[in-house]
C-alpha cells in the first residue's frame, strides 16, 4: 500500500470512528437533556406535596432515573429493522436451510445490541445508589433485588416479543415501520414508565390493565421501587404468564404462516 493510499485509508477509518463516537455523545447528551426535562416536571408536581398516587417525592428522582434506563434497554430498532430487511430481500432463507432457529437469534440479536446499554444502566444504578446520592432507601432494596431482577427480565422478554411479532408482522405488511413507531410510543408513554399509571384518569387506567403496557412500565418500576405488595407481585406474574402465552402463540402461527407465504413466493 502506498502512502496515498494508506492516508486516505487512516482518514476514512478516523471520520468513521469521530462520526460513531459524535453519535455516541449525542445520545448520552439526550438523555441527561430527558432526565433534566423530566426532573422539572416532577419538580413542579411536588413543589407542594410530600407524595402523589402512591410516588413519593423522595423517590421521584429514582423513578425518573429507573425509566429512562428501562426504556432505553427494552426499546429496539436495530434488530428489528436487520430481521425485517432479510424478509424483503430474501435472506431470511438461511435461516431455512441451516436451520436456525428465529426467536432464539433474534433474541441473542437483541441482547447483543443491548448489551452497553444494560452495562451502563447498572452502572448509573450502582453510582446512584452509593453515599454520593441521597437516594431513597427503598430503592433496589437489596431484600427486594431478586424480584426486581426478575420482573426486568420478564418485562423486557415480553417487550422483544412483541417486537418478534412485528418482525413476523412484516411477511403479510408491505410496510410494517408504523408498527414500530407506534409500539416505542406506546411502550414509552402509556405504560407507566415515563409517568406513574396513577396519575392517569381512572377510565385510561382500567383501559390500560387489559393489555400488556403495564407490564413494560409499571411493572418493573415500582418493583425497582419497593411499592409492591405481595398479592401484587403474584398478580403481576400471572399477567405475565398470560400475555407471554399469548405473545407465544401469536408468534408461532405468524411464523409457520409467514414461511409458507415466504417459500410459495420463492423467497
Amino acid at each position: 500500500m502506498n502512502a496515498k493510499a494508506f492516508s486516505r485509508v487512516l482518514k476514512n477509518t478516523i471520520i468513521v470512528d469521530l462520526e460513531y463516537r459524535f453519535n455516541y455523545a449525542m445520545i448520552v447528551l439526550s438523555s441527561l437533556i430527558t432526565i433534566v426535562m423530566e426532573w422539572a416536571i416532577f419538580s413542579h408536581v411536588f413543589a407542594t406535596r410530600s407524595e402523589v398516587g402512591g410516588l413519593a417525592a423522595s423517590s421521584a428522582f429514582a423513578f425518573i432515573l429507573y425509566g429512562m434506563l428501562l426504556r432505553t434497554v427494552q426499546s429496539l430498532w436495530g434488530p428489528v429493522f436487520t430481521s425485517i430487511e432479510e424478509i424483503r430481500e430474501g435472506g431470511f432463507r438461511r435461516y431455512i436451510l441451516q436451520p436456525i432457529f428465529h426467536p432464539s437469534y433474534f433474541l441473542a440479536q437483541s441482547l447483543g445490541n443491548k448489551a452497553t446499554p444494560l452495562l451502563g444502566a447498572t452502572f448509573i444504578c450502582l453510582i446512584f445508589k452509593s453515599p454520593l446520592f441521597s437516594s431513597p432507601d427503598t430503592f433496589l432494596a437489596l431484600h427486594e433485588l431478586p424480584y426486581t431482577l426478575l420482573s426486568f427480565a420478564l418485562s423486557t422478554l415480553l417487550l422483544w416479543g412483541a417486537y418478534l411479532l412485528i418482525v413476523y408482522g412484516s411477511f403479510f405488511l408491505d410496510e410494517s415501520s408504523f408498527l414500530i413507531v407506534s409500539l416505542n410510543i406506546a411502550a414509552s408513554l402509556m405504560s407507566g414508565s415515563q409517568l406513574p399509571l396513577s396519575w392517569y384518569p381512572e377510565t385510561v387506567q382500567k383501559v390500560l390493565l387489559w393489555t400488556p403496557l403495564p407490564l413494560w412500565g409499571d411493572w418493573p418500576l415500582r418493583a425497582a421501587l419497593g411499592m409492591l405488595t405481595l398479592d401484587e407481585k403474584i398478580n403481576y406474574l400471572t399477567l405475565w404468564a398470560l400475555w407471554a402465552t399469548i405473545f407465544a402463540g401469536l408468534i408461532v402461527i405468524l411464523y409457520r404462516r409467514g414461511l409458507q407465504r415466504y417459500e410459495s413466493f420463492g423467497g
